[in-house]
């Protein structure tokens, strides 16, 4: 346990280096001035404000499109990768505008660093990005439109591999994606306290992710394996109610940039070269671009326009979210590429009306003010759990100690402070020259982890964990979960191995005894001498003849099996004539394992056993058995997977490679799946359309028919004016209305009452003969000539 760390350590050096990541120019490298000291780091910042600089509240720039871009070079050491040898942030205003204007330098980082992802928060006045160095660095947008010095927020924690930067502009909190660990995590602007909100799960590593404060959600990609298990999906700020919203034909989606106009959300896939969107619970997905051989890094969205980065073609683009088409495009600097891009603004950063949000404060939350859709709610940081009073923390102890200092990879920099600060049950450990989040070290043999039977002695082999041993003249494996220690059923064998086809073979009882498995060299092994000790100890130096060197033979000698000159007898024929599949022993031929017959060449031979025909039972019920020349293999079917001895069912839902419609459910079912279409909509699952209810002629002729758009079912029928009913063929149909009604209707005693058919509406009083007016209770009635 004590080595655990430097090994794991090792381990993940090498992956990095050796694993290939989808459309990383350089995800796993650091540039080479990553040697250089934490204090030693300058920025450079224009000299000059721009032309739209000024020190007014009026003259405060507008809406700014800014983007990082670097230059790559090579012959960096072989564990950093490629130098990085340049780093910008540039920018133009916002929308249309931005084709008209030659884009601004905001910053120069020296030394260089490797820029990811950009984004920005108008209400704190910053602009943040991460750093493949496992920083997350911000900077101050001053009102000339300057950014100054930048430092640094946090260390994420992790190798580096920040996919997605956000930050809620309700509460100032930062949201990345951790594609190291699998993890979207929440943090104060400080970096002090952080969460781990959702565990993307094994081969979901996480790139893109987006906000939306105002309803209470977080987004990101997810990329699994090669055009499998590549997810968009959304949860809430405070990690609950995870859900899909899209997978099928998905490889490897990248950024993502929400429109908060519309309630869209957009995402790049690196490898298709397609730009997609979907409604905000991942409906109506669209298709906006398809761009075979771009590299997209970066996306970002202000009001009717949307922006991105193109790493292969060196361009940033501006394109009609409407209907894709081009608006402008900005060539990068000489030999530099883009990569992370957002829209610095206000107008999209609004906090809503009569909410008590976390940008009023804390609300006395002692680690973390989360945004919810209704307001807010306290939370804590890993390694801390939340009072009664659902406002305090108190850290959660976790056991063991510390591992040896040495054997952690030497970071000079605090990424903890205390164990809260670290995920899962690590530990803030020292590490020679900072602090880091390190595996603890655990005796595995303490009377909380002991795993063996009392009467076994429990020992820690370090990363091998616990080892029982049983006392002597027993046993078993010595666990309370296993054999534990028993007497032995068979009699010792001394220092012998006990376990068959090492120089043994079993008696008729199942027990080994140390006996030559046969020979295949002329002659016979030598008489036993009876003054040979059987007690031992014994050494099996051989199994059969062909381990022997020369024209010795494998003999037992005593209890050992050892390779000594065989006695001959010349005027004799060989004592065994045997099958190319048998040995010779001193008992003659025998048959492999796997075959069986007599082994020798006049009589049956030996003949392959068809161990699947023999015992229906070898594998599993959901696996095929296949005979082979004296073994057989066992091959889980489609749909299941496992050893073939066992077979497990593939959940191809939960898996995501189910080819369901986005408006379907998936359904597993032992080895397959099916899909169903939702309500609403029709179809086999795997293309689902809205239903017309009006196809279903539910309504009388006279009534107007209306189909409820999905998720809604059936129509509505309305009947014409004038008539009056429900307008269904199963209902009250469509009846005309009666003007005239009960007690004359609108007209006077006096008046006849007349009912206007329909289409018409109401009725019609006519006086007596004799008599003047409109007849009407209302009107002037009816009164004598």
């Amino acid at each position: 346990m004590r080595y655990k760390n430097a090994i794991v350590y090792t381990a993940v050096l090498v992956l990095l280096i050796l694993a290939p990541v989808f459309c990383d120019e350089d995800d796993s490298d650091e540039s080479r001035s990553h040697e250089d000291s934490d204090s030693d780091e300058s920025f450079s910042s224009p000299e000059e404000p721009d032309s739209r600089g000024g020190s007014s509240e009026e003259n405060r720039p507008g809406a700014l499109l800014i983007w990082a871009e670097q230059k790559i070079g090579s012959g960096g050491p072989w564990f950093y990768g490629p130098t990085v040898i340049s780093s910008y942030l540039r920018s133009l205003p916002a929308g249309a505008a931005g084709a008209d204007t030659d884009p601004t330098e905001l910053l120069t980082l020296t030394p260089p660093r490797s820029i990811r992802v950009v984004t920005g928060n108008h209400n704190q006045s910053v602009v943040l990005w991460s750093e493949v160095a496992q920083n997350i660095a911000k900077t101050t947008m001053e009102e000339t439109g300057r950014l100054t010095s930048p430092t640094r927020v946090f260390l994420t924690g992790t190798s580096g591999r920040v996919g997605g930067l956000a930050v809620d502009w309700l509460s100032g909190n930062i949201y990345w994606s951790d594609a190291s660990y699998n993890s979207i995590l929440v943090a104060t602007a400080d970096g002090n306290r952080r969460k781990v909100l959702v565990q993307t799960g094994a081969f979901s590593s996480p790139s893109g992710l987006a906000v939306h404060p105002v309803r209470g959600l977080v987004f990101w990609a997810s990329q699994g394996y090669p055009g499998i298990g590549s997810k968009i999906e959304r949860t809430s700020m405070t990690g609950q109610d995870r859900t899909s919203l899209a997978h099928r034909g998905l490889v490897d989606p990248r950024g993502l940039a929400i429109d908060y106009v519309d309630d869209r959300l957009y995402w790049a896939d690196c490898v298709t070269g397609k730009i997609e969107s979907v409604t905000l619970e991942g409906g109506d997905r669209t298709v906006l671009l398809s761009l075979p051989g771009t590299s997209i890094k970066g996306l970002a969205m202000y009001q009717d326009y949307l922006y991105y980065t193109d790493w292969a073609g060196r361009k940033v683009h501006c394109v009609e979210k409407s209907n894709g088409r081009e608006v402008f495009a900005v060539i990068a600097r000489t030999s530099t590429n883009p990569v992370g891009i957002t829209v610095y603004n206000s107008t999209d950063q609004i906090a809503p009306a009569n909410r008590v949000s976390c940008i009023q404060g804390n609300h006395n939350c002692t680690h973390l003010c989360l945004t919810t859709s209704t307001g807010y709610q306290c939370t804590c940081a890993d390694g801390y759990e939340l009072q009664q009073d659902n406002r305090t923390c108190r850290p959660v102890e976790k056991p063991g100690d510390c591992p040896d200092q040495r054997t952690l990879w030497p970071i000079c920099s605090d990424q903890c402070q205390t164990d809260g600060h670290c995920s899962h049950d690590r530990k803030c450990c020292f590490n020679g020259c900072g602090h880091t989040c390190a595996e603890p070290d655990i005796d595995p043999c303490s009377s909380a982890q002991n795993p063996c039977v009392s009467e076994a002695r429990c020992e820690d082999h370090f990363w091998l964990g616990a080892v029982c041993i049983c006392p002597e003249g027993q046993e078993g494996d010595g666990r309370t979960q296993g054999t534990g220690c028993q007497e032995p059923r068979c009699p010792s064998l001394t220092s012998c191995t006990k376990f068959c086809p090492l120089g043994f073979r079993l008696d008729d009882e199942g027990c080994p005894i140390c006996e030559c498995r046969g020979s295949d060299k002329p002659g016979q092994c030598p008489a036993e001498d009876d003054d040979d000790d059987d007690s031992g100890p014994c050494w099996c130096h051989c199994t059969s003849d062909h381990h022997c060197h020369g024209n010795k033979k494998c003999c037992r000698v005593g209890c050992s099996l050892q390779c000594v000159d065989p006695e001959t007898d010349s005027s004799s024929e060989d004592v065994c004539s045997c099958v190319a599949m048998a040995t010779c022993g001193d008992d003659g031929c025998r048959c492999e394992p796997g075959y069986f017959g007599d082994g020798t060449q006049d009589g049956t031979g030996c003949t392959d056993i068809d161990e699947c025909a023999d015992d229906p039972l070898l594998c599993d019920d959901n696996a095929i058995c296949t005979n082979t020349n004296g073994s057989y293999h066992c091959t889980c079917r489609d749909g299941f997977v496992g050893s073939g001895v066992t077979c497990a069912d593939v959940d191809e839902c939960l898996a995501g490679s189910a080819d369901c419609h986005d408006h379907a459910h998936c359904h597993n079912e032992p080895g397959s799946f099916y899909c169903t279409c939702a309500a609403g909509y029709e179809g086999d699952g795997r293309m689902c359309e809205d239903t017309d209810g009006c196809l279903e002629g539910i309504c009388v002729l006279e009534a107007a028919c209306t189909d409820v758009p999905a998720p809604g079912v059936g129509a509505v029928c309305t009947c014409p004016p004038g008539m009056e009913g429900d307008g269904k063929l199963d209902g009250t149909a469509c009846t005309d209305m009666d003007g005239c009604g009960t007690e004359n209707g609108p007209c006077v005693d006096e008046a006849w009452c007349e009912d206007v058919p329909a289409p018409g509406v109401g009725a019609v009083c006519h006086c007596p003969p004799g008599s003047g007016g409109d007849g009407r209770r209302e009107g002037t009635g009816c009164s004598g000539t």
